[in-house]
């Protein structure tokens, strides 16, 4: 009778696994401590302080965001209108300077391009999703939904 030596790396058993699991897993946060800074204390001694000249800008610029949003007592809303583009047809649609000519006797506060985040299939032919919206103040929705445009909602 001839017997056969067994292997003892063919039958991985789930000990077997989880214990190559734990290794390597302790392999690498050795390995992660030894090339990043791990302790607070050695954090805390490699910041730098600011120049006088960046916290004085740093001063300026908050004091200057604070006064912008005192000054901006009226509530905006972002409205959007497609700009017509189609799928395979480069040049079709509104531009965006067209579109907010639209709104001529509203103050626009912010005018951007962007996609309506609706998946389309890709056939030519078909809309592209691109939209232009425009940040308006609140008591002007009215108007301009009257020319078109509707709410904004994914910001």
């Amino acid at each position: 009778m001839i017997r056969v030596k067994k292997n003892p790396m063919i039958p991985i058993t789930t000990k077997r696994i989880y214990n190559l699991f734990l290794t390597v897993m302790a392999y690498f946060f050795i390995l992660s401590c030894s090339t990043q800074v791990c302790q607070p204390d050695q954090l805390i001694s490699k910041k730098t302080p600011l120049s006088d000249q960046t916290s004085t800008d740093l001063k300026a610029g908050i004091s200057d965001m604070q006064s912008k949003i005192k000054n901006t007592d009226q509530k905006t809303i972002k409205i959007y209108k497609f700009d017509g583009s189609i799928q395979c047809e480069p040049g079709t649609g509104r531009t965006l300077s067209n579109t907010q000519s639209e709104l001529e006797g509203i103050k626009i506060y912010s005018a951007k391009s962007a996609h309506d985040g609706v998946m389309r299939t890709q056939v030519c032919g078909n809309v592209t999703g691109q939209c232009h919206v425009f940040e308006i103040s609140e008591s002007d929705l009215v108007h301009a939904q009257k020319l078109g445009f509707k709410v904004w909602k994914n910001d």
